[in-house]
């Protein structure tokens, strides 16, 4: 039961009243993101952390989907009661986004480890791995400086209301997706790596 073990407690009964359908697709992508880390024995990978990493990146990708619907039916609501429970549970998921993204880029500080891969740089002297390290430590900066840039986006304002647009809210979907992908070339790269010696 990955869905229950890994997502807070709000958030399941959250999903479970947004329906089956969503509730299903959640399930799904949980066991993507999950299933598609690697295994690997420590090295310049550290894998609880990064496990922890692509689940706090599913929890921010399910709150940004939430945000999404929420701001079309908020669109088409014809009522100031209906607006207002809208606005309340738009602020509950836009802490919970924030929240996941501040989880986040702690776990991407822990599990992807730039400094130790630094350090391993400095010392190589081979042209081709000092390539390949060089290219995986960039992309390991550029993740934990786009979440840092997300959670400055996504923290809610003192009412709770999110600092962002409807059409940013799809944007910061699509860019916590592509991290999940990066996140997933980086430790397969690291596992590659392992098993080739390097």
């Amino acid at each position: 039961m990955l869905l229950r073990t890994t997502l807070p407690i709000c958030l399941v009964f959250a999903l479970a009243a947004a329906g089956p359908a969503f509730a299903e697709h959640t399930h799904t992508r949980y066991g993507e993101v999950i299933g598609n880390i690697s295994h690997t024995n420590g090295g310049i990978i550290q894998r609880g952390p990064t496990h922890q990493l692509v689940g706090h990146l599913a929890d921010a990708e399910i709150a940004a989907l939430h945000l999404s619907a929420l701001h079309a039916r908020a669109a088409a609501a014809t009522d100031d009661e209906t607006r207002a429970a809208l606005a309340r549970e738009t602020g509950v998921w836009s802490q919970e986004l924030a929240d996941a993204l501040d989880r986040a880029a702690t776990a991407a500080r822990d599990g992807l480890t730039p400094d130790q891969l630094a350090d391993r740089l400095a010392d190589e002297t081979d042209t081709d791995r000092r390539a390949a390290l060089e290219q995986d430590l960039t992309r390991r900066r550029a993740v934990i400086d786009s979440l840092q840039s997300l959670r400055v986006l996504a923290v809610p304002d003192d009412n709770g209301t999110p600092q962002f647009s409807v059409a940013e809210t799809t944007q910061i979907g699509d860019t916590i997706s592509n991290l999940i992908n990066q996140v997933n070339t980086i430790v397969n790269n690291a596992v590659r790596a392992e098993d080739g010696g390097g």
